[in-house]
């Protein structure tokens, strides 16, 4: 699993309620948050924290995920339905079965469930 953006944690301890869950990266630019909600997981051997910017974070080549989830927050600048779809476009190669994102609106998410299979990528899921 593929987190970007970890908030206070909700969806993480979520997925880690499951046994099912291998392994999740979460990708999250303020290092406070990192701090002070990643502390929780530090611990967990299925959780791997990195501090960066998810639209341009590296991750090894060959790194895949089953599903990915953007949970991103902007203060304005950028509007949240863009920046997640930039981010299901960057990781669409890479995500198995699906991505979806916090805030997706539904008219968004019919709107990419026609073209984002012209990309070769998986389903979008809406929140």
């Amino acid at each position: 699993m593929l987190i970007t953006g970890l908030g206070l944690g909700c969806v993480v301890r979520g997925l880690l309620a499951s046994p099912r869950i291998e392994r999740i990266d979460v990708v999250e630019l303020d290092a406070d948050i990192l701090r002070i909600i990643g502390s929780e997981f530090v611990d967990d051997r299925r959780v791997s924290l990195h501090h960066g910017d998810a639209l341009t974070i590296e991750f090894p080549e060959r790194r895949t995920w089953d599903f990915a989830w953007h949970d991103l927050w902007t203060d304005g600048e950028r509007h949240l339905q863009s920046l997640h779809a930039e981010l299901m476009v960057r990781f669409r190669d890479r995500v198995v079965h699906q991505q979806g994102a916090w805030a997706f609106p539904q008219a968004m998410k019919k709107y990419w469930s026609r073209f984002y299979p012209l990309l070769g990528a998986p389903k979008v899921r809406a929140a």
